[in-house]
């Protein structure tokens, strides 16, 4: 087994990347692959909550990164479903490791998985171009609004620049009023401006946000719910039809 290891990534914060990291890592598990979330945002730990976990973190990843601890201690078991662990982020936001030893570890760690998602911090630095070196594809998070369309467009121009060329874009928060974007004229606007495949487009579902602040997943009696599955299958490689309202 060698798992598939996908950053989620965004050029700005607040577009929702630790909601898809989550929905995403839920729904690969549920369809029956091993999946393991390394958080990497140091400073600003959230997926411990989202997958219920928080209450039995001892050690994070910078425990495993500056070699206290062995990596099995830092992964923890998400009680959400079967098959999904994680390994937290450091609630330290001047924690140091060594480039070496995360290599090492993704490496390490991507025999016993399926699928290995990594969270990115917003921005860009010696974190985002470590975690370039060992994925295998980049999900490129946007939120349709002309700021976050252009710090997208320079995060990809800046992942290609360091070897990480396979990007695909996920379109989230997409409000609309009687059927028509509430800031955009259309979706094709973020695709012509990023320069990238669009792989799923994510309504704007306040549900969402309840339901992991609760440590349980959105379900697919939400259209958020179901546009997040549907990007998991095609991440296994199967064929869905892109449906965008």
């Amino acid at each position: 087994m060698k798992a598939k290891i996908i950053m989620i990534t965004s050029g700005k914060g607040g577009v929702g990347k630790s909601s898809i990291c989550a929905g995403l890592g839920y729904y690969l598990a549920r369809l029956g692959k091993k999946v393991l979330i390394l958080e990497m945002d140091s400073g600003l730990r959230c997926l411990d909550i989202m997958l219920g976990v928080s209450e039995r973190t001892v050690h994070d990843i910078s425990d495993v990164l500056c070699g206290r601890c062995e990596p099995i201690k830092a992964i923890y078991s998400s009680p959400i479903t079967d098959n999904l662990s994680m390994m937290p982020a450091t609630l330290r936001p001047d924690s140091n490791y060594s480039s070496k030893l995360f290599y090492k570890l993704c490496k390490g760690l991507s025999h016993y998985y399926d699928f290995i998602l990594i969270e990115t911090p917003a921005g860009f630095g010696r974190t985002l171009i470590d975690i370039t070196r060992v994925c295998d594809l980049a999900l490129l998070i946007v939120t349709p609004d002309p700021i976050s369309m252009r710090d997208a467009k320079i995060l990809s121009d800046y992942l290609d620049a360091h070897g990480l060329t396979r990007q695909r874009i996920v379109i989230n928060k997409v409000k609309t009023t009687r059927g028509r974007l509430e800031v955009l004229p259309h979706l094709d606007v973020v695709i012509d401006t990023v320069l990238e495949p669009l792989i799923g487009v994510i309504p704007y579902e306040p549900e969402m946000v309840r339901a992991l602040a609760q440590g349980r997943m959105i379900s697919t009696r939400y259209t958020a719910g179901v546009a997040i599955q549907n990007i998991a299958r095609r991440l296994t490689g199967e064929f869905v039809e892109l449906a965008v309202e």
